[in-house]
């Protein structure tokens, strides 16, 4: 028969969080993702304001660590700032080719969503020059997809990584 040998304070710690606190995270961060894409709202697209303007200029702000992890923020010469995801790195350049050009776009007036890079206000579709680049319902469909189908699959993924990392230290712990 062999005894079992007396653990240190750093060895109940690290058995504690391996065992207990990691695989609750993870669960947690599991079901608030899946509570998540069934609670969230999205705005009508008749609901939407319309804001009109002049380009001033637009940059790139990385979202992610991604190549195309990145979203485009526009400045109109009136002052506002908006992103969106509707013009590309690729198609930038033929789109908005010089200052001054007529920007069209809308924004949800009663968004709770904070401003990306400071004030720049997510926008619902995009027209320039006239020419729609995105509609308002094909952007809050973007969204939709997000939400309703990524956010479940990974509170899925991390639900199901939870439970496996719960069987594995706790076998691993099983002897102390």
């Amino acid at each position: 028969m062999s005894k079992a040998r007396k653990q240190t304070n750093t060895e109940r710690i690290n058995n504690v969080f391996d065992v207990y606190v990691a695989p609750l995270f993870l669960l947690g961060v599991g079901l608030i993702l899946i509570v998540l894409a069934f609670t969230i709202s999205f705005p009508k697209a008749n609901n939407l304001s319309e804001v009109r303007g002049h380009l001033s200029s637009y940059y790139f702000n990385q979202t992610g660590r991604g190549r195309d992890d990145y979203a485009t923020i526009i400045s109109l010469q009136e002052g506002s700032r908006f992103w969106t995801h509707a013009i590309t790195k690729e198609t930038v350049e033929a789109i908005l080719k010089e200052k001054g050009v007529e920007v069209r776009f809308y924004v949800d007036p009663y968004s709770t969503a904070v401003p990306m890079d400071g004030d720049a206000v997510k926008a619902y579709g995009l027209w320039i020059n006239g020419r729609e680049i995105q509609s308002p319902d094909e952007s809050i469909s973007r969204d939709k997809v997000i939400v309703r189908f990524c956010f479940p699959a990974v509170g899925i993924f991390s639900t199901v990584i939870a439970i496996l990392v719960y069987r594995r230290n706790k076998k691993k712990y099983a002897g102390y």
